[in-house]
């Protein structure tokens, strides 16, 4: 760290996530800053599917105008995406107006949901907090949005090049902002993503009784949030061979998202016999309920096509479970293939299928791997150190020093 918080930090901070995309990252961001004693203010609605989420880790929350779609819970689904995307907007106006009296020392924004929409109201709140005086930072979470090809390159280009800071969580992210986008590495620094949902308190046995699992019956778990690039349909394909071999073991997909993709995971279940053998949780899962899988499950499986940074991940890591992913770069670099994890290409089922029984059908083996990536967990940044780094960048973007390669250790460097 280039400057401990005992020196006074100049001025205030207010972290944005408009659209509460990542409130669990934010929440737990915020929460280390603000155990530094930095004036950091948080803007976020309420978050619609968990309300307390800010409240649990003391952290006071600030819309702007409006927060009521979390609180009221407005449905059908496209009833409610739409208002809060009316009510983002108003936040966004109400916030500008606010930088017109004063604004903050420094801005650090999320995500950026209205860019992608061809919108540039995200950007041009950013420029009119610059020209007020205040220092723009925004963290990387994806290059561009899941699933959109290379049709938002040029708008996220701009706003990349309108901030004073970036933040990536990898060393790979800022290369390829380099050398994808053009942008001046100075400008980029390196902060890791930290553990999520980092309790490990509930026994095993304690978890799959409140599941109504079989005692002893392997358990494979892939959460998060459905999207087509996490691979479902290439895991549902591995998980037939799977089933062929050992029908004894079970497949449990957790968690919402993509309507189609979804539909999707529901119709290959029936289409291809999985009834027994996949068990489905696509729905929104609160805090309690993902520990509860994490821990009744023996193995956890991410067969992702691509990826910029992972919180599933880093879940999975928290909760020290044998990992089994997708060879790609991110995956490739955090995980230790035999130590901790193993690994398959994306799109070959037989592949997947072997590593699966392999892992399922052997203890020891599942035990050695969970035991790396204990190892893996012990040697991440926590995030009161996160929040350090996040604070040094602060520093240094007031002060116009560029970002030093290099500045974590190799195990840290997520």
């Amino acid at each position: 760290m280039t400057e401990s918080s005992s020196t006074v930090f100049p001025g205030e901070i207010l972290v944005m996530d408009p659209w509460c995309l990542t409130p669990y990252y934010t929440a737990a961001l915020v929460g280390g800053l603000l155990r530094r004693q930095l004036r950091v203010k948080l803007a976020s609605p309420v978050y619609d599917l968990d309300p307390g989420c800010y409240e649990r880790n003391g952290i006071p929350a600030d819309a702007g105008l409006f927060s009521l779609v979390g609180r009221r819970r407005i449905g059908p689904r496209g009833l409610r995406q739409a208002a809060k995307l009316g009510e983002g907007c108003l936040n966004l106006l109400a916030f500008g107006a606010r930088f017109g009296v004063r604004a903050p020392r420094v801005l650090h924004i999320h995500q950026v949901r209205l860019l992608q929409e061809g919108i540039s109201l995200e950007l041009a709140l950013m420029r009119w907090a610059r020209r007020r005086g205040a220092r723009t930072v925004h963290t990387v979470h994806n290059l561009l949005p899941h699933d959109s090809g290379q049709r938002h390159r040029k708008a996220f280009l701009r706003f990349y090049g309108a901030m004073d800071g970036l933040i990536a969580h990898s060393t790979e992210v800022k290369d390829r902002l380099v050398s994808e986008f053009g942008l001046a590495p100075e400008r980029i620094w390196v902060i890791p993503h930290g553990p999520l949902f980092d309790d490990r308190s509930l026994a095993r046995e304690e978890a799959r009784r409140r599941l109504g699992l079989e005692p002893g019956r392997p358990v494979a778990l892939c959460q998060g949030i459905i999207r087509p690039y996490k691979g479902l349909p290439f895991l549902m394909e591995a998980w037939r061979q799977v089933q062929t071999a050992n029908p004894r073991t079970l497949l449990v997909i957790a968690g919402q998202g993509d309507t189609g993709q979804m539909e999707e995971i529901r119709r290959l279940r029936l289409e291809w016999g999985l009834e027994q053998s996949v068990r489905l949780e696509l729905e929104f899962l609160s805090v309690p309920r993902v520990l509860e899988w994490y821990s009744a499950s023996d193995v956890v499986v991410y067969p992702y096509r691509e990826i910029t940074t992972s919180g599933a991940l880093m879940t999975g890591v928290a909760q020290e479970r044998a990992i089994i992913a997708t060879r790609i770069p991110y995956f490739e670099r955090i995980l230790r293939e035999g130590e901790n994890s193993l690994l398959a290409p994306y799109g070959d089922a037989a592949a997947l299928a072997g590593i699966l029984l392999q892992v399922l059908g052997d203890e020891g083996l599942r035990d050695r791997l969970a035991t790396g990536v204990g190892a893996l967990r012990r040697s991440v940044f926590g995030w009161d150190e996160i929040a350090g780094l996040t604070e040094a960048a602060y520093r240094d973007v007031l002060a116009g020093r560029p970002a030093q390669d290099g500045n974590l250790p190799l195990q840290n460097n997520l």
